[in-house]
């Protein structure tokens, strides 16, 4: 039960972090211009330690998304337990 408790706040906590690497990331380069290697170049190295923030950001992200993952692994098994408010 209590892995679905966190696999609930990692949802809850990777949606905020997601959100702010786009914001982040619209900072650093508007969002138009990442297909173009030489302004993306350009972008990572005038604000190298932003650029950094949101590749953690990322990380922090895939990281709550494969808690969030067990979670719902435990929850959806055929032996695990029904809450009286879903009775």
């Amino acid at each position: 039960m209590k892995l679905q408790r966190l696999g609930g706040y990692a949802a809850i906590a990777g949606v905020f972090a997601y959100i702010a690497v786009v914001v982040l990331s619209a900072r650093i380069q508007p969002l138009s211009d990442w297909n173009d290697s030489a302004k993306m170049m350009a972008a990572v190295s005038a604000a190298p330690a932003e650029f950094y923030v949101c590749s953690l950001l990322w990380i922090a992200c895939y990281i709550l998304t494969v808690t969030m993952i067990f979670a719902l692994h435990e929850r959806m098994r055929a032996n695990a337990p029904i809450s009286p408010a879903q009775c």
